[in-house]
């Protein structure tokens, strides 16, 4: 009788517990029921996005900004696109381009050439446009394979027709560059609702043996240009050169004319003035410059033979000798004064 009675009083306990947790439980799975239908009456547009209405297959005509709204439960859906930039690349490197393989855009030049084109178009949809675009294109995904992949391979293929591969290599790159973004943008306008922001051409790829032939070419043509240089400068040296020489000979020929005997007499005479040394003058001082006053050499045998010349006389030769022999005639005007 006790077990009986012990087990009893234990299942009563066990009951009483679960009839406390019942309203707990019971207002869990009111909340999460109103939350899961809750849902079904609003729906939040996020911000950079434009929303649209779809009710059973239906699309509404009325686009919704971002923020709350209301609508049918379980019959209509809220979708949105993006109103941001939005950039799609293609390029020949894999996990670089907007699809993880290789997909650079093959395309011939003016010369049949093959060549392949890396680039990065930025572009957006225009708001109030969110219905119509879904309507006609569908989603983000088929508006980048509806829309920007085509338009970007039709205006690289379009625009490299034009241009030699040598252009699009080297000078007319910007020019090859301005014609993509003016095609895709033509192109883009005919779709209405988006904008093209921007055309980055990354990268052109051309055959090995033309991008090899082209680079032998401009480094040839950097050797010519220096050795252009080279010669420019030359020329410019020399007539340097003779410009200075002209000056030289010109500066010389005006000196010349300009000396006289009589003043290369007063010179030689003042400078030995100058530097105290004794001179003597054979011949009359009063017909020499500068020679006044100065003592005449009475005895020709015993004075230097620089001295004892004539200083009117020729005087050229003996500036010269003057110059060269200083120390010599002053032994020579020493010994005489002794």
């Amino acid at each position: 009788m006790s077990n009986g009675e012990g087990e009893s009083s234990s299942q009563e306990e066990i009951d009483i517990n679960i009839s406390n947790f019942s309203p707990i439980i019971a207002g869990v799975m009111i909340l999460v029921a109103f939350f899961l239908v809750g849902s079904q009456f609003y729906q939040v547009v996020p911000p950079g996005t434009e929303g649209y209405k779809v009710t059973l297959g239906d699309v509404h005509d009325q686009e919704l900004e971002p923020g709350l709204h209301l609508k049918k439960p379980f019959i209509t859906s809220v979708d949105q696109l993006s109103t941001r930039t939005e950039a799609y690349t293609m390029s020949g490197k894999p996990g670089e381009g907007t699809k993880a393989d290789s997909d650079s855009i093959e395309a011939l030049t003016r010369e049949g050439l093959n060549i392949e084109v890396d680039l990065t178009v930025r572009y957006h949809m225009n708001e109030g446009n969110a219905p119509r675009v879904y309507s006609n294109i569908g989603d983000q995904r088929a508006i980048q394979s509806k829309i920007v992949r085509p338009t970007i391979r039709s205006s690289v293929r379009s625009c490299s027709a034009k241009f030699s591969v040598n252009g699009i290599y080297s000078d007319k790159r910007e020019q090859f560059s301005d014609c993509i973004a003016n095609s895709t943008t033509d192109q883009f306008q005919e779709v209405k609702g988006f904008d093209v922001e921007k055309v980055q051409l990354r990268n052109v790829m051309l055959p090995n043996k033309v991008s090899s032939a082209i680079q032998e070419k401009e480094a040839a043509q950097q050797r010519i240009e220096t050795k252009e240089n080279q010669i420019q400068v030359e020329k410019m040296e020399k007539k340097r050169k003779i410009v200075e020489a002209q000056g030289i000979a010109r500066s010389n020929q005006i000196i010349g004319s300009s000396l006289s005997k009589q003043y290369l007499s007063w010179y030689w005479i003042q400078e030995g003035l100058k530097k105290g040394d004794a001179l003597y003058i054979t011949g009359n001082p009063a017909q020499v410059p500068g020679a006044s006053g100065l003592p005449q050499n009475s005895s020709a045998g015993t004075s230097s033979p620089l001295l004892t010349k004539d200083i009117g006389g020729d005087l050229g030769a003996d500036l010269g000798n003057y110059t060269e022999n200083q120390e010599g005639m002053y032994e020579g005007m020493n010994a005489t004064a002794q």
